[in-house]
C-alpha cells in the first residue's frame, strides 16, 4: 500500500498542471486492480473538499460526487470507510464544512459526548456545540 497527499489527489481530479497531473496518474495507474492499494486519509480528504470549494470554486454536490467516486474505487483505502461515507452524505444533504462534519463524526466515533467549538456556522449547523458560560 502506498500513501498520497492532496496535491497527488488534486492533480489526478482536476488535471490543472498537465505534467503533474500525467505524474499523478501514472502513479493511480500502477494500482488499478490491486484492491485497498492507495490509502487516502483524513486530513487528506479534508484538505481536497476545501481546495477544491475555495481554489476551484467547485460546489458541495460535485465535490460530493468526487468524495463518492473515491469511495467507491476498489484501488483506494480510508481510515475510517464508514465515517467518511457518513461524513460524505451529511456534507452533500447539509450546509456544513466537510472538514467539520468529520471532527464531529470522528470525535463521536471516540465516545465524546459532543464537540465544542467557537465556529458559529457550525454551532448553527448544530454539528458542535456552543461553551455554555454556566456551566
Amino acid at each position: 500500500m502506498i500513501g498520497i497527499d492532496t496535491n497527488i489527489l488534486l492533480r489526478f481530479i482536476t488535471r490543472d498542471d498537465q505534467l503533474q497531473a500525467d505524474l499523478a496518474k501514472s502513479l493511480i495507474v500502477q494500482y488499478i486492480g490491486k484492491p485497498s492499494s492507495i490509502l487516502i486519509n483524513d486530513v487528506v480528504l479534508s484538505e481536497l473538499c476545501w481546495v477544491l470549494k475555495t481554489g476551484y470554486k467547485y460546489k458541495t454536490k460535485k465535490i460530493a460526487e468526487v468524495l463518492h467516486a473515491l469511495l467507491g474505487a476498489e484501488e483506494f483505502t480510508f481510515l475510517n470507510p464508514n465515517i467518511i461515507l457518513e461524513v460524505t452524505i451529511m456534507y452533500e444533504e447539509k450546509k456544513g464544512d466537510f472538514a467539520d462534519y468529520l471532527i464531529s463524526a470522528t470525535n463521536k466515533q471516540e465516545s465524546c459526548l459532543c464537540t465544542y467549538s467557537f465556529d458559529q456556522k457550525a454551532i448553527n449547523n448544530k454539528i458542535f456545540k456552543k461553551i455554555d458560560p454556566q456551566n
